[in-house]
């Protein structure tokens, strides 16, 4: 699938568009980024990789709500975990399967899959050495 038939299937399923969705310029297949909220557990948006600037917005009751649902996709590349508190930040990243994770700052994120000794998790996982020794 497309990042653009992504959006048109989040759009179906009930999940709001924060921002972006639309075709950006004229040339090329280029998209604006795109945040979506409103969404559940269920929603392909939620439980596959989207290889474009789309992402879902999440909401949980608690942080076993957040990891048993982070947890329940059949891919893990990667994984974010925003909160305002420490202890919590690091024990919901360690709980998470996936290749990579960070929190509190996503601009950081390439820096993390270019460190990240795997490549993912689950039907992610490569199993291959990513980090910069091995891209020289």
């Amino acid at each position: 699938m497309t990042s653009r038939s992504y959006i048109k299937e989040g759009k179906d399923a009930g999940a709001k568009v924060e921002i972006g969705g639309t075709r950006k310029g004229d040339k090329g297949y280029f998209i604006e980024p795109t945040i979506f909220s409103g969404v559940t557990e269920d929603m392909k948006i939620v439980q596959e990789e989207i290889f474009g600037p789309v992402c879902s917005i999440s909401k949980f009751k608690d942080k076993e709500e957040a990891i048993r649902v982070g947890n329940s996709t059949t891919y893990g590349l990667a994984a974010a975990v925003h909160t305002k508190n420490l202890n919590t930040a690091i024990e919901v990243s360690n709980a998470l399967k996936a290749g990579t994770g960070e929190f509190g700052s996503p601009a950081r994120c390439l820096e993390c899959l270019l460190t990240s000794p795997q490549s993912g998790s689950t039907h992610s996982m490569s199993k291959k050495d990513h980090t910069r020794k091995r891209l020289y």
